[in-house]
């Protein structure tokens, strides 16, 4: 089912409300009447460290660690961290809320007309204003909470939200309130239904997820000069001034896959798993091949091309070549291809998109890490993404900020590899700093992964 949510965060206070963060209401026809919406009186106050890297880092180890808890606790086990204390410490509150959802009141009958007087647990309010930076999220049909680049992409809007509610209440009161809202996809949606909502709802910028949601986002940045367009995973051919593409290369994400391979193999052959017919499996298996080289080309590369429901016999055929590592790398044959290296003790495996560890619980046995794209990636020496650049210029611009314009074009989002959880004693510390560092020169450009670009 498709959802939307509306969130605001609180005016005068650093905050970060998520009373429906956790909400599967369809709330479309109250977007498409543009109704009012309900917001939470809680929530959590960031200390003053928490504007840099280091609270951001704390909330999302936060979500890593208890996934089926609130955007609020996360919050909460975040600050007490940067205030110096231990996960530990952090484990004794870190438990499922039992407080009830607050009691809704019914809409009426399509034949009635709504009534002028609205109830006093909710604001009349339009959630959009003129006044206000209205950022909104079209997912895909996976969902905002999918452990994987939705769930990123929303929660760097959120820490944008949060961020800018400690300027506010730390003496820039002139800024205007960031609201962000989402609407999850259709399955097989382009995106233009999705994103004509937002804008007839007045939303100053729309961010879209998703290679399949490139050319409505296009189409739309043409037709609605006024509104700023960021499409995520997406690298777009036409060039607008209110148009920016945040593309994670799926070769630099099988070039760190190929690297880690590389630096744990004990019997020397590796192998990466594709699937037919599938684009960006080209582009990951090629990195992942440089990727090997780069750290140690006496290793061999196997490669396996499998059908749509062919990923545990393909993994099979890899295994039964000598590999001890398999990258998972298609989209469709990625699941049983996981599952099939856990069946066999001593074999490591890759996952990619997300953080499978989570998507993927039962491959955990065997799964090393995951070439992750990471639009929330923030780094101590390198700044911060590209997505969170582009989102801070778009407001930046809207709140006019001297010297603050949106940024267009195309610029490459980072990939990473994600925690390594379990294995991580199968990865010792030179090698994870070898791959952070990898990771990083391949977003500023210094190393290439040799795909997409002519190296010597």
């Amino acid at each position: 089912m498709r959802s939307v949510v509306l969130i605001s965060a609180a005016f005068g206070a650093a905050v970060l409300l998520c009373s429906a963060c956790g909400g599967s209401e369809d709330l479309r026809s109250q977007l498409e009447a543009e109704l009012p919406t309900t917001s939470s009186e809680g929530g959590i106050i960031y200390s003053e460290e928490g504007d840099g890297p280091k609270y951001a880092d704390m909330y999302f180890e936060a979500r890593n660690r208890w996934p089926d808890l609130t955007a609020d606790q996360w919050a909460q086990a975040a600050t007490h961290m940067v205030d110096g204390g231990t996960w530990n410490e952090a484990t004794v509150f870190m438990v499922p809320t039992t407080t009830s959802a607050p009691e809704t009141t019914a809409a009426p009958a399509p034949t009635e007309a709504p009534t002028t007087t609205a109830p006093a647990t909710t604001t009349t309010e339009a959630w959009t204003s003129e006044e206000s930076y209205d950022i909104c999220l079209v997912t895909t049909s996976a969902g905002r909470k999918d452990k994987a680049l939705n769930e990123e992409t929303w929660a760097s809007l959120e820490w944008g939200r949060g961020m800018n509610a400690n300027f506010r209440a730390g003496g820039r009161p002139e800024y205007p309130e960031w609201r962000s809202g989402y609407v999850e996809g259709w399955e097989g949606s382009d995106g233009s239904e999705e994103i004509a909502l937002f804008v007839d709802a007045g939303c100053d910028a729309i961010v879209t997820v998703g290679a399949g949601m490139a050319a409505a986002t296009e189409a739309a940045a043409g037709r609605h000069p006024d509104v700023d367009f960021i499409g995520v995973d997406q690298a777009h051919d036409m060039s607008l001034p209110n148009l920016a593409g945040v593309p994670f290369g799926e070769d630099r994400a099988g070039f760190l896959a190929g690297a880690l391979a590389a630096s744990v193999t004990s019997s020397r052959t590796v192998a990466v798993v594709l699937d037919a017919e599938d684009l960006m499996s080209g582009d990951y298996t090629a990195g992942f091949a440089n990727g090997v080289a780069h750290v140690d080309a006496a290793v061999e590369v196997v490669s396996v091309t499998a059908d749509a429901d062919g990923g545990a016999a393909a993994a099979r055929e890899a295994m039964d070549a000598g590999a001890d590592v398999v990258f998972a790398a298609g989209a469709r044959s990625n699941v049983d291809a996981l599952l099939e290296v856990t069946a066999e003790p001593g074999v490591l495996c890759i996952g990619v998109g997300g953080d499978q560890w989570y998507t993927v619980s039962d491959a955990r046995p065997c799964l090393v890490s995951s070439a992750r794209k990471a639009p929330h990636w923030m780094g101590m020496g390198e700044g911060v993404s590209p997505f969170i650049s582009i989102t801070n210029m778009s407001f930046g611009e809207f709140a006019g900020i001297k010297g603050r314009v949106f940024l267009s074009g195309n610029r490459a989002g980072m990939v990473i590899l994600a925690p390594y959880h379990d294995h991580k004693d199968a990865v010792p510390r030179d090698v994870r700093d070898m791959l952070e560092a990898l990771a990083k020169s391949l977003l500023i450009g210094d190393l290439l992964a040799c795909v997409r670009e002519d190296c010597p």
